[in-house]
């Protein structure tokens, strides 16, 4: 089969007639009506429908052979081949006219042929008691011929060894790239997911800061309406000194009076004090997450 293959891929179909006419000079240019090959009967008809490569050259084909090349079947042995594996055709002694063969029914049945023929022609020559050089001389070149055979049959076995092992070596590396590809991809997607997370818990922190802050400016607005609301508490109690201070300028109690209202006006003046204090800090302590919400926005 591999020296099929061989001599297929080295030639087109014009040299693979020339190379028929040379194993069989007797017959130019008579091969698809000399040559008649074997039918396997044990194979089915339907076989190269399953099949996906040509039996000899191994090469993907298909029923359209718009990507892949174009899928035949050897009549005689039903397997899938190329067109370059089957150039030629046959008599059929089924359907009584030519049909595709393959190059290995093809050259199987030359072979026999050749061997038919050797053996008649060696038959017809030899009698009996005559002619015992040539029968001698016959079968050795035949047990020559079948020793080259043999010795051929060895170095296509190496050659089948040694695309073997290519194959393996090939398939080892492959399967070694496609290993480091996926650990890459999986380390890829882990350093996906942490990345997710940290952004996760970013978004968080802000989403708290933003909180936190509202809350800040929402006391600031707070303490800011009571410290108005104080103003004017002051600014009334103000007034009202002045007024008491005009009707008690003849009274005796106006000192006594005055100290009083004096007195409650500086206890407003350090609880405005204090409101004043607590605003700084608020609005401090604002502008501090104000800074740190900016740097986690920045990241």
């Amino acid at each position: 089969m591999d020296l099929v293959r061989d001599v297929v891929e080295m030639s087109g179909k014009s040299e693979l007639i020339a190379i028929v006419d040379n194993l069989m000079p007797k017959y130019p240019n008579t091969h698809k009506y000399s040559i008649f090959p074997k039918i396997i009967e044990g194979n089915s008809k339907d076989l190269y429908k399953e099949q996906k490569v040509c039996i000899i050259c191994h090469v993907k084909v298909a029923d359209l052979g718009v990507i892949d090349k174009k899928k035949y079947s050897c009549q005689f042995c039903y397997n899938a081949v190329c067109q370059g594996c089957s150039p030629l055709k046959c008599y059929h002694p089924h359907t009584l006219k030519e049909e595709r063969v393959c190059m290995q029914c093809y050259f199987n049945a030359i072979e026999t042929k050749v061997r038919n023929e050797l053996k008649t022609e060696l038959e017809a020559s030899i009698g009996e008691d005559e002619n015992k050089n040539l029968r001698v001389s016959l079968e050795s070149e035949v047990k020559d011929l079948e020793t080259e055979i043999g010795t051929l049959e060895i170095h296509l076995d190496k050659a089948k060894s040694e695309e073997e092992r290519l194959r393996k070596e090939k398939m080892a590396i492959f399967e070694e790239r496609s290993k480091k590809t996926a650990e890459i991809e999986s380390e890829h997607t882990k350093e996906t997911e942490r990345l997710n997370e940290q952004i996760a818990k970013i978004d968080k922190e802000i989403n708290n800061g933003k909180e936190y802050l509202a809350k800040q400016e929402k006391d600031i607005e707070t303490y800011k309406q009571r410290l108005e609301e104080q103003k004017m508490e002051m600014n009334r109690l103000a007034k009202a000194i002045e007024v008491e201070k005009e009707k008690d300028k003849l009274n005796d109690t106006t000192v006594e009076t005055t100290f009083s209202r004096s007195t409650e006006k500086q206890e407003l003046i350090d609880e405005l004090n204090n409101l004043k204090a607590q605003i700084v800090e608020l609005q401090s302590e604002q502008a501090n997450l104000q800074k740190i919400l900016a740097s986690k926005l920045n990241k």
